[in-house]
């Protein structure tokens, strides 16, 4: 916590006095770029997500990321969706994951907005993810709606995915 409120005061500083203290040896793994990242993330969310481009994969990243993922949701469905679809598809895994998260996050606190972007985007294992936490949201509040909802995907594979999904769930 006192490094992220450093990085708030004066984040290039922060950040490097995180790469030259990093006690792991490798970059990847640095445990204080979390910290950095949630510092600048407090006034400037923006840099907080380009600074989070330019880390290499790694655990660094990954905990980065799914910080980073909890505050754009809090901005909102629209906001967080705009991040989302912006994020990198280099790297298939984290961003699998990250959309998996952000869909669970976003299905709590908007079930209709996560449907309607999870119904649009391509039929690939992020979509999967999302739908998964989608669905399990749905059914618990209103299993009728989500079928109606799975019946109505006009993409035969994302509608046969979401059918096995509701079933697992009823």
């Amino acid at each position: 916590e006192a490094l992220a409120g450093w990085a708030t005061q004066d984040p290039e500083a922060a950040l490097a006095w995180a790469e030259s203290s990093n006690v792991s040896q490798s970059p990847e793994n640095n445990p204080y770029i979390v910290g950095v990242i949630k510092g600048v993330a407090e006034k400037d969310l923006q840099e907080a997500d380009r600074l989070l481009w330019n880390l290499p994969p790694g655990n660094a990243k990954w905990q980065s990321s799914t910080f980073l993922a909890q505050e754009y949701a809090k901005l909102g469905t629209e906001q967080a969706i705009r991040w989302a679809e912006n994020f990198p598809s280099k790297d298939s895994r984290m961003r699998e994951t990250i959309l998996g998260q952000l869909g669970a996050r976003l299905a709590r606190q908007d079930i209709p907005g996560t449907a309607d972007w999870v119904s649009k985007m391509e039929h690939d294992k992020g979509s999967q993810r999302i739908t998964d936490n989608l669905l399990m949201q749905w059914v618990s509040q209103d299993a009728d709606g989500a079928s109606k909802w799975v019946q109505g995907l006009e993409n035969p594979e994302k509608r046969s995915y979401a059918m096995k999904q509701l079933t697992a769930r009823w």
